[in-house]
């Protein structure tokens, strides 16, 4: 199977999550800093441009029993609740990994591929970092699923995914070709997850095109091993 010419690529900085997450162009969306802390739980934060926070994932720590969890601008929601895992009788298959946007919509990862269940839409595909190689991992997206309502939500579930210790089932090997041109986002717009808001609304005109990899090539086969779940 090959991912769909019109989806947009998108690169996260290297295993170290201190960068930009970038479009094709180059642009920068958003940036990650993360922070490690002696004793503390590690915290790596996702910032706009505008320099807004997005969210600051705290991924826990044993020293003082503290959970993994996502601190948003009005909440703190444990990750397990962000992301769910589908139990044996989920509708979206067992250990499907599901989620909402900020407008309530429910979707699910599964095998490194995030679908709408209602219309049955493969709307985004990730690809984790390579440890052996200094890259990050590589976030390809439907140009009509980019709004920040659900970007946003894709890029925190990636993190959480990537971070996971619970391997999945591996998904068959994908191979990406050009590109078609770009699409502009739809505007977001918020509305209550677990109690929490986003103050955000913009829509982004995202570029076109494929995602440089590490050697600066453009396109690429996919590594087909396993995704993970939440932690």
């Amino acid at each position: 199977m090959t991912i769909p010419d019109k989806f947009l690529a998108f690169a996260f900085p290297d295993t170290s999550w201190n960068g930009p997450i970038t479009q094709a162009g180059g642009e920068t969306l958003y940036t990650l800093t993360s922070e490690e802390r002696n004793f503390k739980s590690d915290i790596t934060t996702i910032t706009r441009p505008d320099e807004s926070t997005v969210a600051a994932i705290h991924w826990g720590s044993v020293i003082g029993l503290k959970r993994r969890s996502v601190v948003l601008a009005n909440a703190t929601i444990p990750a397990k609740e962000y992301l769910t895992e589908g139990g044996e009788n989920s509708l979206h298959g067992r250990h499907a990994q599901i989620f909402r946007d900020l407008e309530g919509n429910e979707y699910y990862w599964k095998h490194k591929e995030c679908w709408e269940p209602k219309k049955k839409t493969l709307i985004a595909y990730y690809n984790p970092p390579d440890p052996n190689r200094a890259m990050g991992a590589r976030l390809w997206v439907h140009p009509d699923y980019c709004s920040p309502s659900l970007f946003e939500p894709l890029i925190i579930t990636s993190l959480l995914m990537m971070r996971s210790k619970k391997k999945l089932s591996p998904s068959p090997p994908r191979t990406r070709t050009d590109a078609s041109p770009s699409r502009t986002s739809d505007k977001a717009s918020s509305s209550p997850r677990h109690g929490a808001t986003s103050s955000y609304v913009g829509a982004y005109a995202f570029a076109g095109g494929v995602a440089a990899n590490d050697g600066g090539a453009i396109g690429g086969s996919y590594d087909s091993g396993g995704g993970y779940g939440s932690g």
